[in-house]
């Protein structure tokens, strides 16, 4: 099954996305409000809550809210998208395929290490080894933390805006470059590199969704390359700043070389991904002649 016949799913009269994605943010702070109550009547509130839910510094507390925050935004999407639209988890979702959630990791996960080697190369001051013992417990929070963050990105800007705006263009370059802009101006806030990274990223993920009918593929690979980030090689310049990942980067001077460096990986990645589809159709094809 193709994603326009997921997207056509349910009611997609054009205001009921609208409202959707209204009840959505109400849901979602809702749910937030009631995770914070539960943690004042338990007295489990940690002090200066506000302040280390922003603070890699305080790891366990700073990762916990990334979890519970996207996870309240999954939640509330989820329940208004059935009841407004009525639509299903999984016809959000899409195709699903570990196979691809598998590969999509494992190809990122080379290509972050060759872009590494080769800012290592070109800076190699700007390098430092920080793993500490708290190292492997700061792997399996982040894993736990970003799972959640990156899937609810995934199920909101490639499965539902990508779909309503495939659904309305019915071609995928203008749905996907759009889904990519917005999912860059959410980025705005981190800097112009990073809003422009996110938005080629937002742009391709868009459309490997759309050719793959779903997103098991983008959600391996952006799972990775979070937690990759926040463990592996940990910017000081990015929001994990500060966490004691394996090595620590700081090449300001390669801001620019690295967004342009990471969107030529996401361009290969994608042209190979719609070429392994590509093969994986004419092989169908050629077994079901053969029947």
């Amino acid at each position: 099954m193709n994603t326009l016949e997921y997207a056509r799913r349910g009611r997609t009269a054009w205001w009921r996305y609208l409202l959707t994605v209204g009840l959505a943010l109400i849901l979602a702070l809702v749910l937030g409000a009631v995770v914070m109550a539960v943690l004042l009547l338990t007295r489990s509130m940690p002090p200066d809550l506000a302040m280390k839910m922003t603070d890699p510094g305080h790891p366990g507390v700073f990762f916990a809210s990334i979890g519970a925050t996207f996870t309240c935004l999954l939640a509330g999407l989820v329940l208004a998208a059935r009841w407004v639209q009525q639509k299903r988890f999984t016809d959000i979702v899409g195709a699903w395929s570990w196979r691809q959630f598998g590969l999509a990791a494992g190809i990122w996960t080379l290509v972050l290490v060759v872009l590494t080697l080769v800012d290592m190369a070109i800076a190699p001051t700007g390098f430092r080894v920080t793993a500490t013992p708290e190292t492997w417990s700061l792997a399996a929070l982040s894993v736990l933390a970003l799972a959640p963050q990156t899937f609810a990105e995934e199920f909101v800007f490639r499965g539902f805006l990508t779909q309503g705006l495939f659904l309305a263009f019915k071609r995928p370059l203008p749905a996907a470059v759009l889904s990519g802009l917005i999912f860059g101006a959410v980025h705005i806030p981190n800097g112009a590199p990073q809003a422009v990274s996110a938005t080629v990223f937002g742009i391709l993920m868009a459309l490997l969704a759309i050719r793959l009918g779903g997103i098991a593929f983008t959600f391996g690979l952006h799972l990775v390359n979070n937690v990759f980030g926040a463990v592996v090689v940990v910017s000081q310049s990015d929001v994990f700043r500060g966490l004691p990942g394996v090595l620590s980067q700081s090449t300001p001077q390669l801001m620019w070389w690295d967004t342009g460096a990471s969107a030529l990986g996401l361009v290969a990645v994608t042209a190979l991904a719609h070429r392994l589809t590509v093969q994986q159709g004419i092989g169908r094809r050629r077994h079901r002649s053969l029947l």
